[in-house]
């Protein structure tokens, strides 16, 4: 990650549009900070996609991801996905989205954090953290934050109801108890 991170930073690709690093599960936070400060760094800000899912990174790589969004760097975002990195923390996924909240991300259609370990993710957290997104983010329509243990009930109805108070119901309602809101 640091050995693409330096790349990134001396822009080397100023038409990237979609970053995926998936399934890297020897990519920390350490990998994740060096990737958010090359992208601080670079002159262009043309991502629309970044997938960061099944990794190994915890609260100090969401956190500096939060840094992108306060630095406008992520205007164009359409999809983030943060998935099965069990080491995300409420801190860490509300300070992100607290960024979101506050500087907005216009395009943001899809954000995905399924997977998330339920001890460092509380139905309270999740709530705190679904409104926020979807005040931050007027295009989005799906919204994924199931818990590994499947116990989601109250993540999918808390999630529906914030959907439904701001006047964007999901596109299919008999996902409602499933914790997929599309």
């Amino acid at each position: 990650m640091r050995a693409f991170a330096d790349l990134l930073s001396q822009d080397g690709f100023p038409a990237l549009k979609s970053l995926r690093f998936t399934y890297n599960w020897g990519i920390t936070d350490g990998g994740a900070v060096a990737l958010v400060n090359a992208l601080l760094n670079a002159t262009w800000t043309s991502l629309t996609h970044l997938i960061l899912n099944c990794m190994n990174m915890g609260e100090e790589g969401v956190v500096a991801l939060a840094s992108l969004v306060e630095q406008d760097r992520l205007k164009q975002l359409k999809r983030i996905d943060l998935s099965q990195s069990e080491d995300i923390t409420n801190r860490g996924l509300f300070l992100l989205a607290k960024g979101i909240g506050r500087r907005g991300l216009p395009m943001l259609e899809t954000f995905l954090s399924a997977g998330l370990d339920t001890s460092k993710l509380t139905a309270q957290g999740a709530a705190a953290i679904a409104h926020v997104l979807i005040n931050g983010s007027p295009k989005l329509n799906t919204l994924y934050m199931r818990p590994t243990d499947y116990d989601n009930c109250i993540y999918s109805s808390v999630i529906y109801g914030m959907l439904l108070a701001v006047g964007r119901e999901p596109r299919d309602k008999r996902t409602a108890g499933s914790g997929v809101l599309c």
